[in-house]
């Protein structure tokens, strides 16, 4: 989840939200967004509750379609040859 935060509310948005079983993972960033998570629900009905937390200006939800894989896997799944276009 990509969510924006009022002026000066960064640290209070992020307390609350890391008190939420739901959150996996919390980064503070820079940019168009102010803190990105992770977070595994059972469904859509549980992501409303984040946009009833204090501070929060908008919300934006990214559904993953799979699980996060290693760098390692992703190499063998895309092949040698493939991935050597990409380095960088």
């Amino acid at each position: 989840m990509l969510i924006s935060v009022n002026h000066g509310k960064v640290k209070l948005v992020s307390r609350a939200l890391l008190k939420l079983e739901e959150v996996i993972d919390l980064s503070e960033v820079y940019g168009r967004y102010d803190i990105v998570i992770k977070v595994q629900v059972e469904d859509d009905e549980a992501l409303k509750k984040f946009n009833l937390i204090g501070g929060i200006a908008t919300v934006e939800t990214l559904i993953a379609l799979s699980d996060d894989h290693s760098h390692e896997e992703k190499e063998e799944e895309l092949g040698e040859e493939s991935n050597e276009e990409y380095l960088i």
